[in-house]
């Protein structure tokens, strides 16, 4: 388990994902965790808009039942833009091909009337992918064109 060495309720999400990066990275390199007395100012108001970093934050982790409560939960009901769809496609590609294939139809599914554009470039980018990661091609584009 990651226990992290700052206080996330005091800094609030948008300054403590720059911090959750450092720390992963840290650990990844097999050094210390940084000390809770540093400060963060550098990092502060750092820009991490829509999911895509939390997505590549979890894939680094390998966490593989964040990464599909997280699609299930959130992306399937509507929170994600364009911009996060190559972290969803990589993503998905760490869960069970059945299940990343309901979870992507069920994006598609809830967010074509809304942004189509956004549906459409997830399907380029599954398609894009490595062959299998993402599931079943055929049942996302239809429910892209179904919608």
């Amino acid at each position: 388990m990651l226990r992290l060495s700052f206080n996330s309720a005091a800094l609030g999400f948008r300054n403590c994902l720059p911090i959750v990066v450092m720390q992963i990275t840290q650990l990844e390199l097999g050094k210390p965790l940084i000390p809770a007395r540093r400060r963060y100012d550098s990092v502060s108001g750092f820009p991490f808009p829509g999911t895509g970093p939390m997505f590549d934050l979890q894939i680094r982790l390998g966490n593989a039942q964040r990464i599909e409560a997280f699609l299930a939960e959130l992306s399937a009901e509507g929170h994600w833009a364009a911009p996060d769809n190559g972290a969803i496609v990589r993503a998905a590609a760490l869960l069970a091909a059945p299940r990343a294939t309901e979870l992507l139809v069920r994006i598609v599914r809830r967010n074509t009337t809304t942004h189509l554009s956004a549906c459409d470039d997830l399907l380029l980018r599954c398609v894009a992918a490595p062959t299998g990661a993402t599931g079943d091609l055929g049942q996302i584009g239809a429910a892209l064109i179904e919608a």
